[in-house]
């Protein structure tokens, strides 16, 4: 999407079929080697796994703008550079999923005054109005927030596909469920919209399907009833 608005001049990764194909998506220049960035960059944008920022960092020229667009890495990962920040979209994205940009909450962070405002027009004129000035440590508790909300909640949507597939049901049976879920928590609030056997303190249910459970799925399903017991009570 970057591509169809800005000039990408190159770019680096460390898996060759993959910066190979991708180059030739956004017709950038691959290289192989850091070092051999175009440096008639404006911006440099780091977009890697949050334990490699840091050595990705080291190898970039200082002079130029640099981003990283994780949800959890401090700025001050970015020691040297006169202006760095963070891009942070606050979304999960596949490869085969196309996603309206223009609707993704940006979360922006950067070492000085000057930058953000260049990256608040960067991030309007090319991505998205959604932008929120947010520092390292409120960025780092809506990360863990966003995990709940997204992946943990992702994993618990595989169980109960699990669960369906042993008696040939799809998880298309669970979709309106889950689809009135969400929408219910957006308009009244996760407290009003939680219902099922344990917020009504029904242990005959729980323990009928405890029974059915083994391994971590039954310690998952003990382990959250008990949370909203905790909460309700």
């Amino acid at each position: 999407y970057l591509s169809q608005t800005t000039e990408i001049l190159s770019i680096h990764s460390l898996e060759a079929d993959r910066l190979r194909n991708l180059a030739q998506i956004i017709n950038a220049k691959a290289v192989s080697d850091i070092s051999e960035l175009d440096q008639n960059a404006e911006l440099n944008l780091i977009a890697v796994s949050d334990d490699q920022i840091k050595s990705v960092a080291a190898g970039l020229d200082k002079s130029i703008p640099v981003v990283h667009t994780s949800g959890s890495v401090s700025v001050d990962v970015f020691e040297g550079f006169e202006d760095a920040g963070i891009l942070y979209p606050l979304q999960t994205f596949s490869v085969d999923r196309v996603i309206d940009i223009s609707k993704i909450p940006f979360l922006l962070e950067t070492n000085n005054s000057d930058f953000m405002e260049r990256l608040k027009e960067f991030t309007s004129s090319r991505l998205s109005f959604n932008i929120f000035e947010v520092d390292s440590e409120k960025r780092s508790r809506i990360h863990i927030a966003a995990v709940f909300a997204s992946n943990f909640c992702n994993h618990l949507w595989g169980i109960s596909e699990q669960i369906l597939e042993k008696d040939g049901i799809s998880l298309d049976l669970l979709e309106p469920l889950i689809s009135e879920s969400i929408q219910k928590v957006m308009v009244e609030g996760s407290y009003s919209s939680q219902t099922g056997p344990a917020v009504r303190g029904d242990d005959g249910v729980i323990n009928q399907h405890l029974s059915s459970l083994e391994g971590t799925d039954q310690e998952i399903y003990r382990l959250i009833s008990d949370a909203i017991k905790a909460k309700f009570t």
